[in-house]
């Protein structure tokens, strides 16, 4: 217990030092000139020093708790550490505001958009519990769609069949394009185009024909089962090779020789193909 008070007693009294070079020190500032003050000892100069540092905090603490103040512009100013951490949660503005009923709805951010937009008039699955629906697709297409069965070719070229006439118009107004035209780049571009349609409508005709053929040796066949014969249905072999011999029928004589030609051409690239394949 003594050593304590004793210890107490030196504080108080370097307090009490402290106190009194303080208030030597801003007495001769404020009173005395440059040479009082080089009377002062170093020791009393650094404590009154310290005791104006303290000061000086003491006041920035008391002016930053007094609350937002207004600087020159007008604005109100507050302090970054505090209570206002929160928007609408400040107590002076009121609390937070209440929402309107009929304000827009927000959306939040970090929502996920989905990658497949809704399409109107298409059925949408959710996976479910049972496999059937877990696997099933999210969109149903009716276009595309299996379960509606297969797709009638025959029925889709007679109703677009029209299409094949602005197929040929557009082909000759592409060469019109092409005679005027001295571009070597463009040039290549409406090329590249003639070839592709004259490509698509040599196909749809080559098809038109097979069904044609076709349909006229199944055409005949019926009429001999009329008659009490036995139809012959071809294999698909043997409909290659009639489809063949009729539209040689239809060609010319150089046309003929020179499909002949391509013919034994990718004849024997086959064969070879097979041949170096084997030894492999």
């Amino acid at each position: 217990m003594k050593r304590d008070s004793n210890r107490n007693l030196v504080r108080k009294r370097a307090d009490d030092s402290d106190s009194d070079d303080y208030n030597t020190f801003a007495g001769l500032e404020k009173d005395s000139g440059p040479e009082e003050m080089s009377s002062l000892s170093f020791g009393a100069i650094r404590n009154a020093q310290k005791n104006l540092d303290k000061e000086n905090e003491d006041d920035s603490d008391s002016d930053s708790d007094s609350g937002p103040e207004e600087n020159s512009g007008g604005y109100e100013r507050s302090s970054y550490k505090g209570n206002n951490k929160g928007k609408g949660n400040n107590k002076e503005d009121g609390g937070p505001k209440k929402r309107l009923k009929h304000a827009p709805s927000e959306a939040s951010s970090k929502k996920r958009v989905s990658v497949i937009r809704p399409i109107p008039g298409l059925t949408m699955t959710k996976s479910g519990a049972d496999s059937a629906s877990r696997d099933s697709k999210l969109y149903r297409d009716i276009r595309f769609d299996a379960t509606y069965g297969k797709a009638n070719e025959d029925r889709v070229r007679e109703d677009y069949a029209f299409l094949d006439e602005y197929r040929r118009e557009e082909i000759a107004e592409l060469q019109a394009k092409l005679k005027k035209t001295e571009e070597s780049y463009i040039r290549s571009q409406i090329q590249t185009q003639i070839q592709s349609l004259q490509s698509k409508l040599k196909t749809l005709e080559k098809r038109d024909f097979r069904k044609k053929v076709l349909n006229e040796h199944r055409q005949q066949q019926r009429e001999q089962a009329k008659d009490g014969k036995n139809p012959y249905y071809l294999k698909r072999s043997d409909q290659r090779k009639l489809v063949l011999t009729e539209q040689f029928k239809t060609m010319k004589k150089k046309d003929i020789d020179r499909a002949i030609e391509r013919r034994r051409k990718k004849i024997t690239g086959k064969e070879k193909k097979d041949m170096f394949s084997g030894r492999d």
